[in-house]
């Protein structure tokens, strides 16, 4: 707890020729020396006043530095992000306070709430960015399984450099799905004209049509489109996370044909695949 300064406020001073202190208004009544007997004055100047003061008038003063000369702010969750476009999968979270020191991968608690599996804590990676107070958590095995996922962290699992932890637990909900180029929670016509307008495209992303995440638009993530073609992933019926990454309704499941009609459009499919609707069929069967 703080202890008292030497030359503290003292409005109580009882010497009238010392001023200041004497005569000061509570809280500005400051004077710093050591000086017994005033021959002067005959008198004795009573600096014990100012350099051992009373805790009825003091306590207050000092609790008042003690604030500003003391962190006893919580850290607070800034923003959540999960990000779905590169490999690995990462959920990153920026605080507004250095956290780094407090770091660990099992701080977080990765669930994925349409299966049930969790990620347990050997199976990610932790990085710090000082710069923006990042915190990024990532799935060492690349890409995640489809499913709705939920990303907690207990209250007293991050603190800050003073040692004041979070005021609440964190959670944020986000969703992976292979091939939902577009993030709407299905795969359709949709993904698969994303596809097919990047198609042997290179330096591509996720939202390109990248689906295996090597930089190419190619057959492998055709094949992958492919076997996840009118899958939808509804959202969680109740969010009870504080932080939720919101997307549009799932569209209407559509025909495949559509799509293997435009697939054979597909420029430079080499001779080998000059059937897609057969790529297709043998991956859906």
């Amino acid at each position: 707890m703080p202890g008292y300064l030497a030359g503290g406020a003292n409005q109580y001073f009882s010497v009238s020729w010392v001023t200041p202190p004497y005569g000061e208004p509570p809280m500005k009544a400051f004077k710093d020396w050591n000086t017994g007997w005033n021959a002067a004055h005959a008198a004795n100047e009573k600096s014990w006043e100012i350099t051992e003061p009373a805790i009825y008038y003091q306590a207050a003063y000092q609790l008042l530095l003690s604030q500003f000369a003391t962190d006893v702010s919580p850290p607070q969750l800034l923003a959540p992000a999960f990000d779905y476009t590169k490999s690995p999968h990462a959920v990153a979270f920026q605080f507004n306070d250095n956290v780094a020191a407090s770091l660990a991968a099992s701080d977080v608690t990765l669930q994925n709430l349409t299966t049930g599996q969790t990620i347990l804590a050997n199976q990610l990676t932790v990085s710090y960015i000082a710069a923006t107070n990042t915190a990024t958590f990532a799935y060492a095995a690349g890409v995640l399984p489809d499913g709705n996922y939920r990303a907690t962290i207990a209250a007293a699992a991050v603190t800050d450099a003073a040692g004041n932890g979070l005021s609440s637990p964190i959670t944020f909900d986000f969703f992976v799905l292979s091939a939902d180029a577009n993030r709407d929670r299905h795969v359709d016509l949709t993904d698969f004209t994303t596809l097919a307008a990047n198609f042997n495209g290179t330096g591509k992303r996720f939202t390109d049509g990248d689906f295996n995440y090597d930089g190419t638009v190619d057959l492998t993530d055709f094949t992958i489109l492919a076997a996840n073609f009118n899958k939808s992933l509804p959202a969680p019926a109740v969010a009870t996370s504080s932080t939720v990454d919101r997307t549009p309704p799932a569209a209407r499941p559509v025909p495949l044909t559509p799509m293997l009609l435009s697939a054979a459009a597909l420029p430079s499919i080499p001779d080998s695949f000059d059937r897609p609707d057969r790529v297709i069929d043998d991956v859906t069967s």
